[in-house]
């Protein structure tokens, strides 16, 4: 097993804050089911000031899985709730969430 980690950065709209954390305090049972069966495991978003960070771990053979998984009308819906809340870090359109560099590492 080649195991991925994955770490990302976004910024929340400060006008969204407090709904987005509320929405995540009970995340929708089909977006939870989503997560797992993409592979995804050890999930956590952090929050400092106006970034979210968020960290998971996936088996690189679950890649494909992720690719497909959020597809589902429960995950759309999500998806469609959360954009609006989150901005770009650099300004630039598209996904929001960026991928970071993983620099270090120590088990």
């Amino acid at each position: 097993m080649a195991l991925i980690r994955v770490g990302r950065i976004v910024k929340v709209k400060p006008e969204c804050k407090e709904d987005y954390i509320k929405y995540h305090a009970s995340v929708w049972d089909g977006v939870l089911e989503a997560i797992k069966n993409a592979g995804i495991a050890n999930y956590s978003i952090f929050n400092h000031g106006d970034l979210l960070f968020s960290y998971y771990e996936i088996d690189s053979n679950d890649i494909t899985k992720l690719e497909q998984a959020f597809k589902d009308e429960a995950s759309k819906e999500w998806e469609a709730l959360m954009m609006p809340m989150q901005e770009n870090i650099d300004g630039q359109d598209g996904f929001t969430w960026k991928s970071m560099e993983q620099v270090f590492y120590i088990e």
